[in-house]
This record gives structure tokens, C-alpha cells and sequence, in this order.
């Protein structure tokens, strides 16, 4: 949440972990430099989607700012 009074610093969680589920109920946490996933913005949504171009992606919705997808790479 960005948007907040002047004398109200803004508050976020830094830009996230993307975490890959191992499939036995454990994670592997991806550096931002290994998943190149990479969102710094107000981001109020996001959603896994099947682009006809790139397949699998992420699309990430950002409060009064552009929209932004990301490749799954398997």
C-alpha cells in the first residue's frame, strides 16, 4: 500500500519472494537474480494466465501504473 498520508512512510514487504513449491509441501526461495521476477511497483493483483505468444505467464496489476508480465519457464 502505497498511498498513504505525507507523514506516513508507505508500506510494503520489499518486492517479494517468489517461492517454487518442491511438491512435498516444502518451497525453494528464488533469488530475484535466479526467477528475474522482478516487481517494484504498487502491485494490487496478480494472475497466472496461458498467453498464445509466451505461454504460462503472470500478469501483475499495478495501482495507477502499467501492467506487467512475466514468463513461466518450466
Amino acid at each position: 500500500m502505497f498511498a498513504s498520508e505525507i507523514e506516513t512512510p508507505r508500506n510494503d514487504a520489499r518486492v517479494g519472494l517468489l517461492l517454487l513449491r518442491k511438491g512435498d509441501g516444502t518451497f525453494n526461495p528464488q533469488s530475484v537474480e535466479t526467477s528475474v521476477f522482478f516487481s517494484n511497483k504498487d502491485t494490487k493483483d496478480l494472475q497466472l494466465i496461458n498467453n498464445a505468444k509466451l505461454g504460462k505467464s503472470t500478469l501483475v496489476a499495478n495501482n495507477n501504473d502499467k501492467l506487467q508480465i512475466f514468463s513461466v519457464l518450466t
